[in-house]
């Protein structure tokens, strides 16, 4: 017992030692501890991870639920045939998101990733309650009044900053604290997508990039924690194996030069969404500065006149995912839901609303994969669903061609889908769309966002 208690002291780095290259951990102060000591505050670290994971679950409940109530009332209230709902909503709750964001906490602005990894490289970013409530009310007033934006963005700064108020309470993890705010990063994603694999992975493959045992075991903890709750909680957001007409994947060797094809279409189409976002927020800072209340209020009009011109069917973009994969929607419909979720997803983030780009991405992609599957591509596949085949691949090689994140990319498709017949083929179009992707324009949008952010304060 005793040799299991120093083992696991080692991996959560009780004796820390300073990392030069990465400025992760603190030396440690007190050269006299004993061990014995170290190990009684072993518990305490894991008892604040799993704390953790579990909160930012709840969290991601709440906003879960408070979107999908303001979103319904939306819709309802848009049935009744009165053109100004939509409209007014996407202005009105817009305007109100940007006040909270200009006045309480103008950290909160976009997905928080780019946010986060920041606070991770030393930048003075603020990671504690004000910013954790402040992304969760403005996350549901943006998400919830029609701005289609994902919930998984806000989740993951809604952990880090959970992790970032546990380490400065209760002062045990100041040791651990870079790890403590990645791990707490990882379980909003694992919180948002029922998919704790991804979140670990996520943790390393975009938001440190480093392995370490100190990083996989405190994600892990996190991550799994946050799943299990969000689990018992009901909080299926992307959950489509619990749709009983969900249809089982075929794939065959033939279909592979299809494949390599989506990637290729994924990726290039993955770095055009990159660069407009890119540039669309430079020039938004141009013309609006930090007025953010204007800005999306003016995103949320937008929206709202956009989709109120769409059929009843597609007010809801949060579910046109659902309707795309297997229920045969026809092209014309996958072609709109592509074009116009291409359009307001950009106009929505460069605005400065808090939302992530995850689930926005998987809709573009599935509807991409649809499109090429449903057409003479798909007919000259071998596979007998290519449009379901492609359009669940398609939905990791976008994500892949904006993210640059592959294995995250294959891991969640694959954890809300649970089909293994899948794993090939999304490992096949998220490495071609991260290949292609990383030659026409290089970084994911994430860091590119962090690199703009710091240019745009040194100036």
């Amino acid at each position: 017992m005793n040799s299991f208690n120093r083992l696991f002291e080692s991996i959560l780095g009780n004796r820390s030692q300073q990392s030069e290259k990465t400025g992760a951990l603190e030396p440690d102060g007190d050269e006299g501890e004993t061990a014995e000591k170290q190990v009684r505050n072993l518990p305490i670290n894991v008892i604040e991870i799993v704390a953790v994971g579990i909160l930012t679950a709840a969290a991601a409940y709440v906003l879960s639920k408070s979107v999908g109530w303001l979103g319904s009332l939306r819709i309802h209230l848009s049935a009744t045939g009165n053109f100004w709902v939509l409209p007014l909503f996407g202005l009105v709750g817009g305007v109100l998101c940007g006040v909270i964001v200009k006045y309480v906490a103008p950290e909160i602005t976009g997905s928080g990733i780019p946010q986060v990894k920041g606070f991770l490289r030393g930048h003075p970013i603020r990671m504690n309650l004000v910013s954790l409530l402040a992304k969760l009310a403005a996350g549901i007033l943006s998400l919830g009044c029609g701005l289609p934006l994902g919930r998984e963005g806000p989740t993951v700064q809604i952990g880090a900053s959970l992790s970032g108020m546990f380490v400065s309470l209760l002062k045990s993890g100041e040791k651990l604290k870079r790890h403590f705010i990645a791990a707490g990063a990882g379980a909003g994603l694992a919180a948002a997508f029922n998919a704790p694999l991804a979140g670990v992975i996520f943790v390393v493959e975009e938001l440190v990039r480093e392995v370490s045992s100190t990083f996989v075991i405190t994600a892990g903890l996190a991550c799994f924690a946050a799943a299990t709750m969000s689990d018992l909680l009901g909080n299926h957001s992307l959950d489509l194996s619990s749709h009983t007409d969900f249809p089982t994947c075929d794939f065959r060797f033939a279909d592979i030069p299809y494949l390599i094809i989506l990637g290729i279409v994924c990726g290039a189409l993955g770095s055009f969404f990159n660069w407009l976002i890119i540039k669309g927020m430079i020039y938004r800072t141009r013309i609006f500065k930090q007025n953010y209340p204007v800005s999306i209020g003016l995103a949320g009009l937008i929206c709202g006149l956009t989709v109120t011109l769409l059929p009843q069917g597609m007010h809801n973009f949060a579910g046109i995912k659902y309707l795309i994969i297997g229920h045969t929607p026809g092209l014309q419909f996958a072609a709109t839901a592509l074009s116009i979720s291409f359009f307001i997803t950009i106009i929505s983030y460069i605005s400065g609303a808090p939302g992530g780009l995850f689930g926005p991405s998987l809709t573009i992609g599935a509807a991409t994969g649809y499109l090429l599957g449903a057409t003479e591509l798909g007919e000259w596949a071998s596979a007998s669903n290519a449009p379901d085949l492609f359009a669940l691949a398609g939905m990791g090689a976008f994500f892949s061609g904006v993210a640059r994140v592959p294995i995250t990319a294959t891991v969640i498709v694959f954890e809300i889908t649970r089909d293994f017949n899948l794993l090939l083929p999304l490992l096949m179009t998220t490495m071609v769309a991260y290949t292609v992707g990383e030659k026409i324009y290089s970084g994911s949008v994430y860091d590119r966002l962090l690199d703009l952010s710091n240019h745009s304060q040194k100036q």
